[in-house]
């Protein structure tokens, strides 16, 4: 077990496979007591829906059970059972990583988060999400300003930053859930643009409509499954579209893709 510090998040992990973890959530590592507990427990005959605790079916149906969640009050502890059975051997480190990283996401509503589907890089200290649809190329574009402009660039999180309204300002949060490339740092960094993909010719770039912004902004997120959390979700998107910038591009898979938003945000 690792009692990590995560966004001020204080949750301790107790997990087998340490292939999506090593290398990785030790970044995060704290000697300060854990609030939660997230845990798994591997299976080799049927999983029961368990009496006295909240269930939820990840995967399966009821008696059928893959994968099943049980968790108490405010998650202090909650709990994965998965029936090893049911998945191909090799398949159950990632399967085990990914089931932990949406629990992580569904606990950091608890504290005002909002996870935001886009790879997160700070460029000079500020905060760029770049924000498609999975396979458009997101990861490829972050990896262009990377290359082309190596130490200015920092990865926040590859696959889903956390997204956090303080004291009016909009944070971008790392966590060690970012996807199988596991590119993340234990960073908080102001949000400056957030930058909608699509594949494209010619780099072109254009101001994104406001109307059309939330609707992209949902459609790339993690929505709360509780209504009461939606306040908070919905004033942290308004005022994303009053502070922070927002472009579409129709980017190439090159650097010079990387150079026209830089350009487009930075003016340089």
């Amino acid at each position: 077990m690792i009692n990590t510090n995560i966004a001020n998040i204080k949750i301790a992990f107790n997990y087998r496979f340490s292939d999506f973890f090593e290398h990785n959530i030790e970044h995060y590592k704290t000697d300060e007591p854990s609030i939660h507990l997230l845990e798994t427990k591997y299976y080799t005959s049927d999983i029961k829906i368990i009496d006295g605790v909240n269930n939820r079916i990840l995967a399966g149906v009821d008696g059928n059970i893959k994968t099943l969640l049980t968790y108490d009050a405010a998650f202090k502890h909650a709990m994965i059972h998965i029936d090893e059975r049911k998945f191909r051997k090799e398949t159950l480190p990632h399967a085990e990583y990914i089931y932990m990283s949406m629990v992580f996401l569904e606990i950091s509503y608890l504290y005002q988060y909002f996870p935001m589907h886009g790879s997160a890089i700070a460029y000079k200290n500020q905060g760029l999400i770049v924000s498609a649809p999975s396979g458009t190329g997101k990861s490829t574009h972050t990896r262009m300003w990377k290359e082309a402009f190596n130490d200015d660039v920092i990865y926040v999180n590859d696959d889903k930053p956390l997204l956090k309204l303080i004291d009016d300002d909009i944070y971008i949060f790392g966590t060690p859930f970012s996807g199988a490339h596991t590119k993340n740092t234990n960073i908080r960094i102001p949000l400056k643009a957030l930058v909608f993909l699509n594949q494209g010719l010619t780099n072109d770039i254009r101001p994104t409509n406001k109307d059309e912004a939330i609707k992209k902004i949902m459609r790339n997120s993690l929505r709360p499954k509780e209504s009461h959390e939606w306040d908070e979700v919905i004033r942290l998107i308004d005022k994303m579209i009053e502070k922070v910038q927002m472009i579409d591009i129709d980017a190439t898979l090159s650097h010079e893709a990387a150079y026209a938003v830089r350009k487009a945000i930075f003016k340089e």
